[in-house]
């Protein structure tokens, strides 16, 4: 692979608006998401586009992780990589084994789930890592 096509594959590279959509519209298109929910999750597409296009975060165009880069590490972890797909009997399981069952702690679980890390890991994110970190959670809920 040549440096300039690897060169989308880590955060902090900024890139141009049009490139971020076209990587993220890949990405969705990955998760097999639909035009309709596309439509719905709008708000959440357009931050993980301005994530990309800044350079907090990177998709793999191969194996479609995101890689986002905190701005403030938590527990000690610099990156959060969030796999492209999440198995619903995986995140149920998160879910029952939480001790709460607000809204917060279901987007802090499938945060968790999707990163690899566990809940107080997520609940030790700055806000505008967490802003990010919502935004990738809600394309799946």
């Amino acid at each position: 692979m040549s440096k300039a096509a690897n060169a989308t594959l880590e955060p902090g590279m900024k890139m141009p608006r049009e490139k971020a959509e076209e990587e993220v519209n890949a990405y969705l298109s990955f998760k097999g998401m639909r035009p309709k929910r596309r439509i719905e999750k709008k708000e959440y597409i357009n931050a993980i586009i301005d994530c990309v296009e800044d350079g907090t975060a990177s998709i793999d165009p191969e194996t479609k992780v995101i890689k986002h880069k905190l701005i403030h590490s938590a527990g000690g972890i610099s990156e959060f990589v969030y796999i492209p797909r999440l198995n619903q009997g995986k995140i149920a399981n998160r879910l029952r084994m939480s001790s709460s069952t607000d809204g917060n702690t279901a987007v802090a679980c499938y945060i968790a789930e999707l990163t690899g890390n566990n809940v107080t890991v997520v609940g030790l994110l700055d806000t505008e890592d967490n802003v990010i970190a919502q935004a990738v959670a809600m394309l799946f809920m």
